[in-house]
């Protein structure tokens, strides 16, 4: 959908769509890439995206480049991230007039996600199931309307999907002690980990950083601004790769 003269007032329609699940949270539509490149978005249409990319699952590859999101752009965006959990893979975001303000809370955001962590809490009935089933402290499924799917039904952004480990219940980390608390808890706060799940690409090239931003953006990855990139690119741990410059 590049450049086709989309702007804020047509995100709308695109992101309802792109939300649509099913009666078991399973996706209706199934976009992995998507190109929203030089459709003159704003910050509005910014936000709109935000919302959309905290509940949905299948878009792996975003390119929202050559728009005008500025800074509070950038930091709805980065808003969005927190919800997305690192299920979208690459994100462009050139040519943005981000500035380091607008640029600062998505790198600080691509930094966090390394695996990605989920708290959920859950009230049940006295004698009623907790709704995993599970293999070990792995999650493999979903009871049909058990109290782990109406948690998902009623919080997507914090959904629990099979492959994510439980890693604390009530407070307790041992592997029994947690499974006691599930068999006899009726509050229930657990934690969960979804192992290497992480955004592997962030460009945020030609947004005006400036030689005191770009500076300022490489103190917080943790290298200096010269002899630790290679052009544009910053490599970390895991193959990931950032993608920035000060123009």
């Amino acid at each position: 959908m590049r450049g086709c003269g989309l702007r804020d007032e047509g995100l709308d329609a695109l992101c309802t769509t792109l939300e649509r699940f099913d009666e078991a949270l399973r996706p209706v539509v199934a976009v992995q890439k998507l190109s929203l490149s030089t459709n003159h978005i704003t910050a509005e249409g910014a936000r709109r995206l935000a919302r959309m990319l905290s509940t949905n699952l299948k878009l792996e590859e975003l390119d929202l480049s050559d728009n005008d999101l500025q800074k509070a752009g950038g930091e709805a965006i980065a808003s969005g991230l927190v919800g997305n959990k690192g299920r979208l893979q690459k994100l462009n975001m050139s040519h943005n007039r981000l500035r380091a303000g607008g640029a600062r809370p998505l790198l600080q955001r691509f930094l966090e996600m390394t695996d990605s962590k989920l708290q959920i809490c859950i009230r049940r009935l006295a004698g009623t199931k907790h709704g995993f089933v599970l293999a070990g402290m792995t999650v493999t499924g979903l009871e049909f309307l058990g109290w782990v799917e109406q948690h998902n039904n009623n919080n997507r952004s914090e959904a629990v999907f099979p492959g994510d480990r439980i890693v604390e219940v009530n407070g307790k980390t041992d592997s029994e002690e947690m499974l006691y608390e599930l068999t006899v808890g009726e509050v229930l706060n657990i934690m969960l980990l979804r192992d290497g799940v992480c955004m592997k690409t962030l460009d945020l090239c030609y947004n005006l950083l400036g030689t005191k931003g770009s500076e300022e953006l490489m103190a917080i990855v943790g290298c200096k601004r010269q002899g630790s990139m290679l052009g544009n690119q910053v490599r970390l741990d895991g193959g990931r790769i950032l993608l920035m410059n000060a123009y």
